[in-house]
């Protein structure tokens, strides 16, 4: 389900409450969902394709976890430049390395082009901020 959440809202005690807006959440009939394969965006690496089940299924979002130096950072820019090599536009949110170390790691890897936008933020309310605007821009 999604909801809208508003902090401006106030009760009636003038503390600021929570506000949903939005669908109310209904159950499904598992065979009423439609699923179509074609719908994943193939990254091109394919132990990385399998992992997410074909490819990325496009408006989800891929928590990647794994011990320091892994190389996680590493691989989700090569699907980044896989990605926007394809002509799809991509926006890389990291809350831990700043925009020098990410352009120092992505120069090892190759050519990127226009399509591939960075941020460094850890605020949630500051990147749906910049996600709204970048998909007017877009």
């Amino acid at each position: 389900m999604e909801e809208t959440v508003s902090a401006t809202a106030k009760g009636k005690n003038n503390s600021f409450r929570k506000v949903r807006q939005g669908r109310k959440n209904e159950p499904v009939i598992l065979a009423d969902i439609s699923i179509q394969e074609n719908d994943r965006i193939k990254t091109e690496i394919e132990e990385l394709d399998r992992v997410l089940g074909g490819g990325i299924v496009p408006g989800s979002m891929v928590l990647v976890g794994g011990d320091p130096g892994i190389g996680k950072s590493t691989l989700l820019l090569q699907v980044c430049r896989q990605l926007t090599g394809k002509g799809h536009k991509v926006l890389y949110v990291s809350g831990e390395e700043s925009l020098g170390q990410i352009k120092l790691r992505a120069k090892r890897i190759g050519e990127f082009n226009e399509n591939l936008l960075l941020l460094c933020e850890t605020n949630l309310e500051n990147i749906r901020s910049v996600i709204e605007k970048v998909k007017r821009k877009w």
